[in-house]
């Protein structure tokens, strides 16, 4: 056969169609959809945390008496702390956990930002302006760690698209820096230096709420446990109640609990569950049992009421 007529892999691919060898990324699902918008959100509080401030802060510290230099240091200190800290964050999260550290980011940011607004009632203006710098830079670790987290997120769950879905977590922060200054201001004329800071921090606070949810799990598990581990005693001397008469109780309790309509518990969620509610099983009898023997089993209940 001759040579010539044998087609190269060029000429192959050129008298393809154009386009035709394209690869079509595949399209993101419901669940990404969700986290996307979920992460585009955070990061728009996240971004806003560094221009919130640049309409009234510079006037409310200049009227302090306090120098240029240090009221530009306080914005330059944000963002130098972010530097440092950027690396070391991606260091930590491999090792305590991607979304812990996201959870954590946010709830330092949240707090730091809502401790920010208090820091008016300082009249000294030293105290002032060193308590500026050092919230600031606390502030400025958990939007670190929430600026690392999301794309570490997005990356390794959204590999198919991770570069558009990076972007888009990008442009959140962008539009956090564009719309803070003039909600800032906004928030600033209405209520005074502190509500910019107490709108913005609680925002923040709430998108870090799934913690504030295994914590009331943690508290469930233990009310349970600590409730099964010593009602025996107490239910046979002071009721008259039986062991058999107490296992039908206990039968009820654990019966209605797997009638639920929706089995299908994801497993993330049951792993994150399951982890509060052993740590409840853990917590609760012990110290259930040492509050019985100190109080009696009323108060213990009664104590147990009051933390569910």
């Amino acid at each position: 056969m001759d040579a010539s007529a044998t087609p190269t892999s060029s000429d192959s691919l050129a008298s393809c169609p154009a386009g035709k060898n394209d690869t079509k990324l595949p399209a993101f699902s419901w669940p990404q959809k969700k986290q996307l918008a979920l992460l585009a959100l955070v990061t728009v509080l996240n971004g806003s945390l560094a221009a919130l401030m640049f309409p009234f802060f510079p006037a409310e510290a200049s009227s302090r008496g306090l120098p240029q230099t240090l009221i530009s240091g306080v914005f330059s200190c944000f963002a130098l702390t972010q530097l440092i800290a950027c690396p070391l964050v991606g260091r930590l999260t491999p090792v305590v956990g991607v979304s812990r550290v996201f959870s954590m980011g946010i709830a330092t940011a949240g707090i730091t930002t809502v401790v920010f607004g208090t820091l008016q009632h300082l009249k000294d203006s030293t105290a002032f302006i060193a308590a500026c710098f050092a919230v600031r830079m606390l502030e400025a670790v958990g939007a670190a760690a929430v600026n690392t987290c999301c794309s570490t997120i997005v990356a390794s769950r959204m590999p198919e698209r991770a570069g558009t879905a990076i972007g888009l977590v990008a442009a959140g922060q962008s539009v956090g820096l564009a719309v803070a200054p003039a909600i800032g201001g906004g928030l600033f004329a209405a209520g005074g230096f502190c509500l910019p800071f107490y709108v913005l921090g609680g925002l923040m606070l709430a998108a870090a709420a799934t913690w504030v949810c295994l914590a009331v799990v943690v508290v469930y598990a233990a009310g349970f446990s600590t409730f099964s581990s010593c009602l025996s005693p107490y239910a046979q001397a002071a009721l008259g109640v039986s062991p058999s008469q107490l296992g039908l109780l206990y039968l009820l309790a654990s019966g209605a609990y797997a009638l639920p309509d929706d089995l299908a518990t994801r497993a993330l969620v049951s792993s994150l569950f399951g982890g509060a509610v052993a740590c409840g099983l853990v917590v609760g009898p012990v110290s259930g049992g040492a509050l019985v023997d100190w109080l009696g089993f009323p108060a213990m209940m009664t104590a147990l009421a009051a933390a569910v």
